[in-house]
């Protein structure tokens, strides 16, 4: 898209995009886990955008958080994880 259509396609084409990236990546991540044992099952993702954000790990879970910066833009990766 060039940029214009972007500006008008607004902020649902940004957290599609987000979204997308995030279900190929976490997809690989989880098929390498299941390649070597572990068998996993994946949540739909999230995107949330805004400040002052506050997130509560569910119980019985592992957190890990992963902060990445693009184009002078912070962008956190929060990662439940639950053994079954």
């Amino acid at each position: 898209m060039t940029p214009s259509e972007v500006a008008s396609s607004g902020d649902e084409v940004v957290r599609d995009v987000i979204g997308e990236i995030t279900n190929m990546t976490v997809g690989g991540f989880k098929n390498a886990l299941c390649d070597i044992g572990f068998p996993c099952k994946l949540s739909l993702p999230t995107v949330v955008r805004g400040d002052q954000l506050h997130v509560v790990s569910l119980k019985s879970t592992t957190r890990h958080i992963f902060q990445f910066e693009c184009s002078s833009k912070r962008l956190i990766a929060d990662i439940h994880f639950k053994a079954e």
